[in-house]
Order: structure tokens, then C-alpha cells, then sequence
């Protein structure tokens, strides 16, 4: 904020021949002096005459201006001929290019939160299987939460989700108890030689449905595609027992495929004739397994066309198998069958709503259980908040956009911390004169006419600097369920050391102050402006959310604290007293 005159003194006015005295100098190192942006000060006679002029001036946009325009915003630029000439002037610029949150559609660096590295503010992250990516914020605790060990990490909704529904609270199991795999998989799984519980079990079972073929047949013989599908998957496990025998080669693979066509016309299968064949194979074992295949799987009558597949498997592969022991000569056959039925069943708890989120990794190969982090918990969906007071902007309403992300916990879970790096504005706290990040401290509270120094750490920018505008934005989005929806919005000005505060990919965001307080969470941008929510009304909205589920659940809330004072940011603690680096409310 601007210095305050000391009693007795008279107050000087604020305008923009002295407001941005303090930004000429470092126009001298810019290469294009004209695209800078500085913050107006909400003192200043300008501000005064934009906000009393503001309801006006959106008429006359919505009257005469042919195409929809997305935001209007009230900041300082250069204008001039020359360096001699430069002047500084509060400008009101109206932007008719459509505005966009920051989801990205392709993936960004993100090595630095590779491997074994906690989760930080400013961590990647997406949902499996989905594309485009954001940026987890922080963590968070709530106040009377029934799972007592529950973490949430807090992002955008639009960063989990391209509609604009909420996700209702999905209730007060814990993680592991909620992602319960069924007996079934868990059997399967352990017959695959593969672990079965927690966020491996979850991760096999997703790796194995997302290589999955769809059922739908597509051509005119459905019996044919089925046995072309079973043969494909059936190659494809004896390859990875041995890649190099030309026994399991793609060459081989086509061949079988081609007999089992060959041979499919003349084929007429029994019931009878199926359990004979099983019994002399010593696979009477899979015979529901099998059965139950073919029933969901197969065109309807199926005929017992697995009972073909079966007899068909070359004489070369069950010698390559057999090995002197029989009973791994149809070892890959079992597998096939158990490997098909997680992906029958598996893909139930694949498509649950928004299941896991996970770590986006810069590494192809990199793709293990630790990178799922959690479950998609609840969300606003993108709403457009009424605010409460009368607003100078002209719009009684602001924008709605979060969602939690429940972490798996415990040793097998995630670390993590609410850290962010040291701010490039204060590069030493004299609380923590050694400490090589801050973690936020508190939260700001926000009264939407402050000019303060901020800092976020996203996952495409990393760090960037800059300052909060005095002067809020009026915003026109589309994306809303009732269409385009003009919202009012804070504003955050980029640092000249930074081409832009924000990118694609940074949406989540968390900004902390200089005092290593947490002011909000970014949501979109235009250029070198970005808009953010601020942390208390954030985290109003939150504990409004759990409050009302917790009236859904028959829960048990204590006390009655200031509004959003439930939600607790997960604090640091020493990694001896948690292995796991699970930090404490």
C-alpha cells in the first residue's frame, strides 16, 4: 500500500503525476517500454473518477461495441513518442479477445516435481486419462472433518473438469476406504503377480483398463473381432515374457489370427464340448471366468467361441511354455482371462467421477503408482457468487472456481508441504534467515483495494513476481451455465523482471505476500494481468460446502467460528517426527 501521512500532516494528493514516480526508472532496461503494466493506486484521484464513471462506461461497451468484449481493467501504461517523452497514465483498456483459464491442452516442464519429490504449492497435476493440466495450490486441513488424517490439496475446478457442474462432497471415508478395490480384482491382481491394495493396486488396475480394446464391435462378423481381440491381448502377454522368440512375434500373432478365422465358419461349439475341453486341459478352474467372458464380451449366441481360441493355440507356444511343467503350459491363458476380467470390472472404478489425480511426469517411462496423489473430493463447478455488498464495479457477482483433491495417506501416500520457494521480493525472512522456502503463514485478509507485493510458484512459470491493482476487473466469460456472465475479479499486475505473471498450466496458484501470507488463488489471465480469488473468500466458500455435507451426513460440528476459519492450512513439522512428511493441522 501507499505511505499514510503522519498526524498533523496535510495528505498529499495521489494522481499520476506523482503514483508511479517509483516505476520510471526501471522503464530505462525495458526493450519495449509500451508493453508494461503497473498497479493504480487505489488512492488516487483516477481510480476515484474510473470507479464513479465505471457502471456508465459498460453501457456504452454492451450499446456500440460490435464485438462481445471479455474484461475491462484500470492500470498504468506508457504513453509517448520517445524516452524524453514517457509518461506513466492510468488508462482503462476494454479486451475483446475471448478470456481464458489457465488449463493447458499440452503438458508443461515438469520435471522438478519428478520422482520421490513432495508435492509443493506449485506441484503439476491432471486427472488420469484427461487431457490438459493445472496447478495444485496448497494444502489444507478442515476443522471437525470425521476422517481425522484427511488432506486436501486445493486447485481450480475447471483444471479437474470441463463442465461447469459441481462435484458434491463425496462423503467422510477416508481415501483408501472409498477406492476399496473389489475382492474380485484383488484376486486377479494376485494371480498377475501384481500388488493388490492401496495406490499400487489402483494404478495396475488403471494401467490394465486403459490398454483395454473396446467391445463395441465394429464389423460384420462380431465372433471374428472377439477372437482377433483375445489374440492380440493373448501375444501380447507371452511378448513381454519374451520379446525376442519369433514364437510370440507380431508375424505369429497374424498367422494365429488368421487360422481362427479360417477355421471359425466350420466351428460348432457345445457346452459339453467347452467343459471336455477344459477338464483335458486342466483349466476347469476358469471355467465361470471364462463363461462370464464370453457373456459380456462375445456376440450373443457366443457359441462357445472361446472353446476354439483355446484348441487353436499353436503347439510351438505350449512347447515354449511347458518346460517340463504342465501346469504352466496355459499359465498365459489364465492370465488372459484375469487380465480381461479386471478390465471388465476395473473399468467400473475407472470411471468413477474424476477418480485420481495425478502428477504429470516430463519422463515417458515414468508412469508408477506414485505419481496418483488422490480422488477429486468436491468441487464449486465454474459459478458466477453473488457478492453481498454493492459493488462500485457495476457486477453484483464474482467468480466460484475450486476444487479438493483428497490425498492418499500414510506411508504409502504422497508427502508433501504448503511450501513455497523464498520470495524473490524478501530473499531472507528474518524469522527464518536460513530457511530455502516459505511456507504460508496465515491468510490475507482482503478488502479488494490494496496495492501489495506478491509472488506464486505455478507449474509452467515456476516463480514470478508482482502486484496486486487497486482497481478490481470486470470480466465477460462465457463457459457459465447461463452463458456469458460479466463477474467482478481482482488483479494481480506482473513484475517487470517477468513477461507475465501467469501462463496456461498455472492455473491454481497460490499467491503469498511479503509477510509470507496467503492472498489467493489465481484462475485465468489476459496477457500480463491475472485474476485471482481471494483466500478468505476461498476458503469461505469451502467450509460452506462442508458444512452442508456434513448436514447431509448427520455430522458433528463444534463451536461456531468466524466464517472460513475451519479451514486450516497444513503447517510444517520436523520429517523425524513424520516419516511420511504428513504435516499437522
Amino acid at each position: 500500500m501507499e505511505a499514510r501521512p503522519s498526524a498533523g500532516e496535510e495528505p498529499q494528493e495521489v494522481n499520476d503525476e506523482n503514483q508511479y514516480d517509483k516505476y520510471y526508472e526501471d522503464l530505462k532496461s525495458l526493450r519495449n517500454p509500451f508493453s508494461a503494466i503497473f498497479p493504480v493506486s487505489e488512492d488516487s484521484v483516477e481510480f476515484a473518477v474510473f470507479r464513479e464513471d465505471f457502471a456508465d462506461m459498460v453501457r456504452v461497451l454492451n450499446r456500440f461495441m460490435p464485438i462481445q468484449w471479455s474484461c475491462i481493467t484500470c492500470v498504468g501504461m506508457v504513453h509517448g513518442l520517445g524516452a524524453a517523452d514517457f509518461k506513466i497514465r492510468t488508462t482503462v483498456r476494454s479486451r475483446s479477445a475471448v478470456c481464458k483459464g489457465t488449463r493447458m491442452k499440452m503438458r508443461p516442464r515438469t520435471d522438478m516435481w519428478g520422482g520421490d519429490d513432495p508435492l509443493v504449492s506449485g506441484s503439476s497435476c491432471e486427472v488420469w486419462g484427461a487431457e490438459g493440466t493445472g496447478t495444485i495450490g496448497g494444502f489444507i486441513r478442515i476443522e471437525d472433518d470425521p476422517d481425522k488424517d484427511a488432506v486436501y490439496a486445493v486447485t481450480n475446478h475447471h483444471v479437474i473438469s470441463n463442465n461447469h457442474s459441481p462435484i458434491p462432497w463425496q462423503g467422510f471415508k477416508s481415501l483408501e476406504q472409498t477406492l476399496q478395490i473389489p475382492e474380485q480384482i484383488s484376486k486377479s491382481l494376485a494371480i498377475l503377480g501384481l500388488k493388490s491394495t492401496g495406490r499400487d493396486g489402483i494404478f495396475n488396475i488403471l494401467d490394465i483398463v486403459e490398454t483395454a480394446e473396446s467391445d463395441h464391435h465394429t464389423t460384420t462378423n462380431p465372433k471374428e473381432e472377439y477372437l482377433s481381440k483375445l489374440a492380440s491381448q493373448y501375444f501380447g502377454i507371452l511378448k513381454r515374457r519374451s520379446p525376442e522368440d519369433p514364437d510370440c512375434s507380431d508375424a505369429a500373432r497374424d498367422k494365429f489370427t488368421a487360422s481362427l478365422r479360417e477355421m471359425l465358419p466350420a466351428y460348432k461349439g457345445t457346452e459339453d464340448s467347452f467343459n471336455d475341453l477344459l477338464a483335458e486341459l486342466r483349466l476347469t478352474d476358469c471355467r465361470k471366468l471364462m463363461l462370464k467372458d464370453m457373456a459380456s464380451s462375445a456376440p450373443k449366441p457366443h457359441g462357445y467361441v472361446l472353446g476354439l481360441f483355446i484348441q487353436s493355440i499353436p503347439k510351438e507356444i505350449t512347447r515354449f511354455l511347458n518346460r517340463g511343467h504342465q501346469q504352466r503350459k496355459y499359465q498365459p491363458l489364465r492370465h488372459l482371462i484375469h487380465y480381461r476380467r479386471i478390465q471388465r470390472i476395473g473399468s467400473r472404478l475407472s470411471n468413477t467421477e474424476r477418480l485420481v489425480v495425478q502428477r504429470p511426469s516430463s519422463k515417458e517411462h515414468d508412469r508408477g503408482p506414485e505419481r496418483i496423489i488422490g480422488m477429486v473430493w468436491a468441487s464449486s463447478g465454474l459459478i458466477a457468487k453473488p457478492i453481498p455488498e454493492t459493488t462500485w464495479c457495476g457486477s453484483g457477482k464474482t467468480r466460484e472456481d475450486w476444487a479438493l483433491i483428497k490425498l492418499f495417506r500414510g506411508r504409502a501416500g504422497p508427502s508433501f508441504t504448503s511450501r513455497c520457494t523464498t520470495n524473490p521480493l524478501r530473499p531472507t525472512s528474518p524469522a527464518h534467515p536460513n530457511q530455502q522456502g516459505d511456507h504460508f503463514r496465515g491468510v490475507v485478509p482482503w478488502n479488494c483495494s490494496r496495492v501489495l507485493g506478491v509472488q506464486k510458484r505455478g507449474a509452467t512459470t515456476n516463480v514470478t513476481a508482482g502486484k496486486t491493482n487497486g482497481a478490481d476487473a470486470l470480466v465477460c466469460e462465457g463457459g457459465y451455465q447461463d452463458g456469458f456472465i460479466a463477474t467482478r475479479e481482482s488483479v494481480i499486475v506482473a513484475d517487470l523482471r517477468c513477461p507475465a505473471f501467469s501462463s496456461p498450466g498455472d492455473s491454481g496458484s497460490w499467491c503469498m505476500d511479503e509477510a509470507g501470507q496467503l492472498l489467493g488463488m489465481l484462475w485465468g489471465g489476459l496477457g500480463r494481468i491475472t485474476f485471482f480469488t481471494p483466500a478468505d473468500q476461498l476458503f469461505c466458500w469451502i467450509e460452506q460446502e462442508f458444512i452442508l455435507a456434513m448436514e447431509k451426513h448427520a455430522g458433528v460440528l463444534n463451536g461456531d467460528p468466524l466464517p472460513g476459519r475451519r479451514i486450516k492450512i497444513c503447517q510444517p513439522i520436523a520429517e523425524d517426527d513424520t516419516p511420511d512428511g504428513c504435516p499437522t493441522p
